[in-house]
């Protein structure tokens, strides 16, 4: 998808301020989150210490009043009804929490002038002692079993008070023991929804007067009214009591943990039952405990009851604490995006603007590019960037149409030269011999040769033709200079060896006379290196004259490449015939399986990327492993490995002649 400059102008201010903004809320987010949950893990423990230390002490107190009331029982044990019918009454004045106190004795105890079973019960009325209907029934319960069978005080399970009655009770034991003798229970009650309000003093009472505010009193709830659940466990994990008026779920926790799979949770527990203090993050709690208000999590701490062995567990749902922080957070969310869209606005206006005036530059730039040098800006002013930009663009395209017009006419001349220099080029290319093999019917030798200009024309040349039936004539020459001069002056130096070695002339005589010619024609500043022999292939004898040329390569299957012959004579179209020097030939002889490759200096002289030559070295070191080739394959491969030596950096001409004796 392509977009606009001004789609990109907008993306890239908005996109930006959105991560800015986003991560500012981000961070406020999780630096209030972090804070408020500390601040609630740290109010949460606190009630439920205080609350657990506050319920210690009220417990307490009612099993101190059940202790109390054995030991006078058993120090006294001539005691009266009456007397022990006080004792029950005042016990229950003195304690307000209490709300049922008894006395059950054996059935095969001694005699005694009281009742078997004596209960003092707080009503509306006030305290009240009655004796029960059925001393069988009572004394069937485990408040009275359980002590009997250990013979030490404890609390008992909550239970029904009465099969009509649908209050439940948790009842403290005292076993009454007289000379180590198990003589029957004394116990004091509270009921269980009673144990939701033992956990704040009462206005009013003495207890509320002279002990100090728990700080679940005297605090404010900083998450809002009912957000605060709770739950008293007892010494195997079972719930006592809880928010929940009636709590219908006795599996202890430690089940409830292991069906949740969450041993952190029974983990806490335990380390509460042993007297440690512990808050943790609970998923679903209100599936573990009833009366919990439903939410994802909650925090719970756990506090130990040391006086009863019970476990005290204040929990608040962790949404309570998030909702607020989350209705700021989207306050300052939708401040943030009201000026967002205000900041957005202003940057579309700007945008606006400005990507209309870069519009119009486009749609100039497409029409110049399509080919209308006429295309101009309109409609762009002022001083600033885009202005200037106009400006040059319309200035641009009027020098841009005067350089087209004059590239056109340099192009149309240039592209004359060069159809020219293709012509020449084809008119060089029919000069040289270019039929391979040249003579099919000659069985002595095989020969090849190749010419590769470094410009449009090449100032190198090769040529060989049979001047007499028994002799083969071989030139390969190199011109000073490269492109059209040294072509014309090629064309004309192949043109006259030729023709003079038609006349049946040695090698010496052709050259010297080739210099006169030359030099009545050309400039003092160009000259010919050249390379001619007469071949013999019935004999393989070969007469030549080497006027500074580079040393031709001889090679067999048996024998490495080395140089060929020697100069035997100057330079040619350099000086006249009384200042040339001596122009001498030799004579070789090229044996069966010989190999003579004549090159010109393209090829030694040839330079790679470091500005190294091949040199004489380089050459022989490429001909060694290819010398059983083909005279063919060894043109081409040569050629090819100068190619790869200079890459593209072909600075001279290059010419390759392989002549081979087969018998």
């Amino acid at each position: 998808m392509q977009l606009s400059i001004r789609w990109k102008l907008i993306l890239s201010i908005s996109i930006p301020l959105l991560l800015t903004y986003l991560g500012m809320l981000g961070w406020d987010y999780w630096r209030q989150r972090d804070a408020a949950m500390k601040q609630m893990q740290d109010l949460v423990t606190e009630r439920a210490q205080n609350t657990a230390a506050h319920l210690d002490t009220r417990l307490a107190s009612i099993m101190q009043s059940a202790e109390s009331l054995a030991s006078a029982l058993e120090n006294r044990p001539n005691l009266t009804e009456q007397q022990v019918r006080a004792l029950l009454l005042a016990t229950l004045r003195q304690n307000t929490w209490i709300a049922v106190t008894a006395i059950a004795l054996e059935p095969d105890a001694p005699p005694t002038t009281i009742p078997r079973t004596l209960l003092a019960r707080r009503s509306s009325t006030g305290p009240s002692v009655i004796e029960p209907k059925s001393d069988e029934q009572l004394i069937a319960r485990s408040w009275y079993t359980t002590p009997k069978e250990t013979h030490t005080a404890g609390w008992s399970d909550p239970y029904d008070e009465a099969a009509e009655s649908p209050r439940r009770i948790c009842t403290f034991s005292v076993p009454l023991m007289v000379n180590d003798t198990f003589r029957g229970v004394v116990a004091t009650s509270v009921y269980v929804e009673e144990l939701r309000m033992l956990r704040r003093p009462e206005r009013g009472t003495r207890q509320a007067q002279t002990e100090p505010s728990s700080a679940l009193e005297i605090t404010p709830h900083p998450l809002g009214a009912g957000t605060e659940s709770f739950a008293i466990l007892d010494g195997q994990g079972r719930l006592i009591s809880s928010a929940n008026p009636r709590p219908n779920e006795r599996r202890s926790v430690f089940d409830l943990a292991r069906d949740m799979n969450n041993q952190e949770l029974a983990a806490a527990a335990k380390d509460a039952l042993a007297g440690h203090s512990g808050i943790l993050r609970v998923a679903e709690l209100h599936n573990i405990f009833p009366g919990v208000e439903p939410d994802r999590h909650h925090w719970i701490a756990l506090a130990p009851i040391p006086a009863t062995g019970w476990i005290f567990a204040a929990a608040i749902p962790e949404s309570a604490v998030m909702n607020p922080i989350l209705r700021r957070l989207w306050q300052r969310a939708a401040f943030l995006a009201a000026g967002l869209a205000i900041l957005l606005a202003v940057v579309l206006l700007v945008s606006i603007r400005i990507s209309r005036l870069i519009e119009r530059l486009a749609g100039a730039v497409d029409r110049l590019a399509a080919g209308d040098l006429d295309a101009q800006v309109t409609g762009v002013r002022g001083r600033d960037e885009l202005g200037r930009l106009a400006d040059g663009f319309n200035h641009m395209t009027r020098e841009l149409k005067a350089h087209v017009k004059a590239l056109t006419e340099q192009t149309a001349a240039r592209e004359k030269v060069e159809s020219e220099l293709r012509i020449a080029r084809k008119i060089q290319t029919d000069l040289l011999p270019r039929n391979f093999p040249p003579f099919p019917d000659r069985k002595e030798f095989e020969l090849h040769a190749t010419n590769i200009p470094a410009a449009g024309v090449a100032g190198d040349f090769f040529d060989f033709f049979f001047a007499t039936p028994d002799r083969l004539t071989i030139v390969v020459a190199d011109v000073s200079g490269k492109g059209v001069p040294a072509a014309i002056l090629m064309a004309v130096t192949r043109t006259i060896v030729r023709n003079l070695a038609e006349t049946g002339l040695s090698p010496a005589e052709i050259v010297r006379r080739a210099n006169t010619m030359l030099i009545a024609d050309t400039r003092a500043s160009m000259f010919v290196t050249m390379f001619l022999c007469q071949y013999e292939p019935a004999t393989g004898h070969i007469v030549y004259v080497n006027a500074g040329h580079p040393l031709p390569m001889r090679c067999s299957p048996e024998q490495l490449a080395r140089p060929f012959g020697e100069i035997t004579a100057p330079l040619i179209g350099v000086t006249c015939d009384a200042e040339i020097g001596v122009i001498e030939e030799r004579h070789e002889r090229l044996d069966v399986g010989q190999t003579l490759i004549v090159y010109t200096d393209g090829v030694t002289e040839a330079r790679n990327a470091a500005g190294n030559m091949l040199r004489e070295t380089g050459l022989r070191a490429l001909v060694d492993p290819i010398r059983n080739k083909t005279c063919e394959e060894l043109c081409q491969f040569l050629n090819q490995a100068v190619e790869t030596f200079e890459g593209s950096r072909r600075t001279d001409d290059l010419t390759l002649l392989v002549l081979r004796r087969l018998a």
